[in-house]
């Protein structure tokens, strides 16, 4: 795993103030996420370094079913309901808010809603654990608070916009989340379809096509 001051990182590849972008300013109204958990990963963080709207959930990783459960009580101080829960997430929105006057012709930003996704298929030891057990690399970016932690060769195969295989666990759903990168402009390889095909073949276990998956 590589991990990077994200602050830097993002100094250095960005022309908008961290303070200022979505990213950050979601974080804010959100529980705080830190080295030791919750940590949020996956797609919120690679739309952030692709310069694309945040149009996905927010998903949040956690140590234990203590951790879980703090998080779900700091939420709903925060005004957030839960919307559904099941064996492998539990579902929240946080409502948008609009502008209030700061003074003469000044008002705060208008702050979107938010549809958090808590995890909860498994407690993980650190944050290197999550992106470990994701499907493609392009998913393999994490967030601790302080550090941006990406798979080996996650930054590679996002700036080449190619997918390419990593851990597949569920077989059905990472197929339907290959179709979905597609639209999106990514591209599979003929050997990265083998691998595919081949870690499915090795355990047809991994299909679970009931098993519904994140991103």
């Amino acid at each position: 795993m590589q991990i990077l001051d994200f602050a830097t990182f993002f100094a250095r590849s960005s022309d908008v103030v961290e303070d200022d972008h979505e990213l950050f300013q979601a974080l804010d109204r959100l529980p705080d996420v830190s080295e030791k958990g919750p940590w949020l990963a996956g797609g919120a963080i690679r739309r952030t370094l692709m310069k694309t709207p945040l149009e996905s959930d927010f998903d949040f990783f956690f140590a234990s079913q203590e951790q879980f459960d703090a998080f779900g009580t700091s939420l709903k101080s925060k005004g957030a309901w839960l919307v559904s829960k099941n064996d492998h997430n539990a579902t929240y929105k946080l409502p948008s808010k609009a502008p209030e006057p700061k003074g003469e012709d000044d008002f705060t930003p208008y702050q979107p809603e938010i549809v958090i996704q808590a995890i909860t298929t498994k407690w993980y030891a650190d944050l290197s654990e999550v992106l470990d057990s994701f499907d493609f690399t392009i998913c393999q970016f994490g967030y601790d608070g302080s550090h941006l932690v990406c798979g080996d060769y996650a930054l590679w195969d996002l700036g080449r916009r190619r997918l390419v295989p990593h851990k597949i666990t569920y077989g059905t759903a990472s197929l339907k989340r290959l179709l979905k990168y597609t639209k999106q402009g990514f591209t599979i390889c003929g050997g990265g379809l083998s691998d595919f095909l081949e870690k499915i073949a090795a355990d047809p276990s991994v299909i679970n096509r009931e098993t519904l998956y994140l991103d």
